[in-house]
């Protein structure tokens, strides 16, 4: 921020650049509380697949997974 001539204060932060600042000031580095192995779950989910005669449609199907929370809105 600068001063103008007429004593006020003027801006020199872009209108686009408050927004940038506005919205990255929402992101928050918050990690996961449970800090135990999923992988366990994967093995007993994959298991069930077998059982159920599944694992063979499922490895054809075309998937995407897309992670993250940006964007999300936090139901808390």
């Amino acid at each position: 921020m600068t001063d103008g001539d007429d004593g006020l204060s003027e801006s020199t932060v872009s209108p686009y650049q408050e927004v940038l600042d506005a919205l990255s000031s929402l992101i928050t580095k918050r990690s996961r509380g449970d800090k135990s192995n999923k992988r366990v779950l994967f093995d007993v989910l994959f298991d069930y697949l077998k059982m159920l005669d599944l694992d063979e449609p499922i490895s054809k199907m075309k998937i995407i997974h897309v992670a993250g929370t940006k964007g999300k809105i936090n139901p808390e």
